[in-house]
């Protein structure tokens, strides 16, 4: 049995558009690169500070690069930092 009341109230939603709908939404380009930051100064928490901070370097790779990263014990950070320090204030991207 249905109810008359939620079948009328289904009906008139049916046909709306909402913010989830693609018609909304930009299309997904599928990509197996992601961008992120390394400082390859230091490995394996033995870091000077001004050098951990100051020498990330922005890039875009596989996760397997990122693997490649952390094996060598490189620090990484899932923001970009378009060349500055690390800090919140100067992330200018992540994905």
């Amino acid at each position: 049995m249905t109810n008359p009341v939620v079948e009328s109230r289904r009906t008139a939603l049916s046909g709306k558009k909402s913010i989830y709908d693609s018609a909304f939404l930009p299309p997904v380009i599928p990509s197996n690169k992601i961008k992120f930051a390394f400082n390859a100064t230091g490995r394996n928490k033995d870091w000077d500070f001004k050098k951990l901070a100051a020498n990330f370097q922005d890039t875009e790779g596989t996760l397997e690069d990122v693997q490649q990263h952390i094996k060598a014990g490189h620090a990484i950070c899932a923001g970009l930092l378009g060349g500055k320090w690390r800090s919140k204030a100067n992330v200018i991207g992540s994905q």
